[in-house]
């Protein structure tokens, strides 16, 4: 059938607009389905304005309504044209009054344009719909302007009724959309950047401590100090048992008088035995090894009172633990520090090595003062991990205080966080579950 043919009458255009498009609005929004919609749009329009024919057309149902046909055939060769034009349309790219033309049509299209629409076309998008208008005369600005007015009444009531028209219970469909929208909320939640961040024990440690230790094996006789007490350069800090050393520097003493009254014996005698020549070269070795055996005894003697190498603070475990306590050579038994030149320690589980780095920033919590957190960034991150006393094996993190913050005296323990990349707060509560089952499984 033909647009020029299949056109019935319509009731004519209202002699006062304001009133046609009051009526218009009503009827359009009192309708009950979307075929009552299509019905009214196609055919109320033209109290508006001016057409030949005008099609209702939906993307998920095709054609709803003709202008002047009460029955839509299906299988017609216009309808069939219709289904071919609005494939090829860009319908949804422009949500205003927009004219066609045969030049954006394909040429089979193109060809048949005349046989199937007047001389102007125009698209009037609507929420899913589109309404298009056939006509002779092009739209003036008026015309356009009053159709931009319908669109929104026109909008408004198809996706009211385009609701209504899903085969769900009412209280069905709200429920859907509450799991939904929650399900939306969830992954919004789970995809919020946050800063990947780890805790770690600390104490504040000596920077540059000087650590003393035992120049050789003995037995602690004596702390010159108490703990965390002031020493001078030079001050004496501990000393070994010498009873063992003194005892074997008298013999020495001994054995070195013994042999030089024999190197001046035999010296004597040489004069008047050709012999004892040969023996004054012995003797007189012996007397240098006896000598040197001497100074030997002596400097280490002379090393079993530890005296300071700098000023600072004698850091240190209970005097008492350390008398009569058996030490190798070089063991560590105290250590000297300026109390406020300090860094951070921190410990960070193996789980965790992975998010520090060099350079990171570190809040330290002391436990003395929680709410002012001690800002500092990551200095060095140990390789390897390192045994703890209580068993477990843990990377040893040191950190400096920036610019500005509070010195801090030696032992302060709190607890540190160290700030990593930006992660998904999803990843941040999956990881180490994830991890977990990693190790587990294998997955």
């Amino acid at each position: 059938m033909s647009a020029s043919k299949s056109a019935s009458k319509s009731p004519s255009m209202s002699a006062n607009p304001l009133l046609g498009f009051v009526e218009f609005e009503r009827r359009v929004m009192s309708a009950k389905a979307l075929d009552e919609f299509g019905f009214i749009a196609v055919n109320d329009l033209r109290r508006l304005i001016s057409y030949r024919q005008a099609i209702y057309w939906r993307h998920d149902k095709g054609i709803m309504a003709i202008s002047g046909v009460v029955e839509i055939a299906s299988q017609s060769p216009y309808i069939l044209f219709l289904h071919d034009f609005f494939k090829v349309l860009p319908i949804r790219e422009r949500a205003e009054v927009t004219p066609i033309s045969p030049g954006s049509l394909p040429k089979k299209l193109a060809d048949q344009w005349g046989e199937w629409f007047a001389a102007n076309l125009y698209l009037l998008p609507l929420s899913t719909g589109t309404l298009l208008l056939s006509r002779s005369e092009a739209l003036s600005d008026a015309e356009k302007v009053i159709l931009e007015q319908v669109r929104l009444p026109l909008s408004v009531t198809e996706k009211a009724l385009g609701r209504r028209h899903y085969p769900m219970a009412v209280g069905q469909g709200k429920r859907r959309w509450k799991w939904l929208a929650a399900c939306a909320a969830i992954a919004l939640l789970f995809a919020i950047p946050i800063r990947d961040s780890v805790l770690a024990s600390s104490v504040m440690v000596a920077r540059k401590p000087a650590v003393i230790r035992s120049p050789m094996e003995g037995v602690i006789d004596e702390i010159l100090v108490e703990p965390n007490e002031a020493v001078k350069k030079d001050e004496p800090l501990f000393s070994l048992d010498l009873t063992n050393l003194s005892g074997k520097l008298a013999v020495a003493l001994q054995e070195q008088a013994t042999a030089e009254a024999q190197y001046k014996e035999m010296a004597q005698a040489q004069l008047f035995d050709a012999k004892a020549k040969v023996q004054v070269a012995l003797l007189k070795a012996k007397v240098s090894e006896k000598a040197a055996t001497v100074d030997y005894l002596r400097n280490l003697i002379a090393k079993g009172r530890v005296l300071a190498p700098q000023d600072g603070v004698a850091v240190f475990d209970d005097a008492t633990d350390w008398i009569g306590r058996p030490v190798r050579v070089g063991e560590k038994v105290m250590q000297l520090a300026e109390p406020l030149d300090t860094e951070i320690e921190s410990w960070v589980d193996l789980a965790d090595i992975g998010t520090v780095r060099t350079g990171a920033p570190l809040s330290l919590f002391l436990n003395t003062d929680p709410l002012n957190p001690l800002k500092a960034e990551v200095t060095t991150v140990a390789y390897e991990a390192t045994p703890r006393a209580d068993g477990s094996m843990q990377y040893r993190i040191r950190a400096k205080a920036q610019e500005g913050q509070p010195s801090q005296r030696m032992g302060l323990k709190g607890v540190a966080r160290i700030s990593g990349d930006h992660i998904a707060l999803g990843w941040w509560l999956l990881r180490k579950p994830v991890i977990f089952i990693r190790q587990r499984t294998g997955l």
